[in-house]
């Protein structure tokens, strides 16, 4: 899509991806005035430190070692270390990874089996998102 945005010589974008695992909250927070769909919780805000460093590390995509142990074995053989790395308002620095190609992410997340929260796992959800 950038590709085509700039030989148009319109604006592009770039997205950065941080994936984890953990609890969370989610739901609508606010008055009947006015609500607002959030989640939130530590593996919330892990997850936005992870996004954080991407630039840094010249990565769209980053991922926890939490996340890159609960792959299945081949997609785990995409993932590469990038090193422990501090993540501010953490207390332990954690291990990230990226992807060693990223352009086998389609193909190797094409299912979305990897990428999913289940909501029965965090005590009084039921649902899946």
């Amino acid at each position: 899509m950038n590709a085509r945005r700039s030989i148009e010589g319109r604006p592009t974008t770039d997205v950065y991806v941080g994936l984890h695992v953990g609890e969370l909250f989610y739901g609508n927070i606010g008055s009947a005035a006015r609500l607002d769909f959030t989640v939130v919780g530590r593996t919330v805000n892990e997850a936005s430190r992870i996004v954080g460093l991407c630039h840094a590390l010249s990565t769209d995509i980053l991922m926890s070692s939490i996340f890159a142990q609960s792959l299945d074995a081949t997609k785990r053989t995409l993932a590469a270390s990038v090193g422990c790395h501090s993540l501010r308002g953490v207390s332990k620095s954690m291990e990230l990874y990226s992807l060693k190609n990223q352009a086998q992410l389609s193909a190797a997340f094409s299912d979305r089996g990897a990428c999913h929260v289940v909501a029965s796992e965090v005590p009084g959800l039921q649902s899946r998102i």
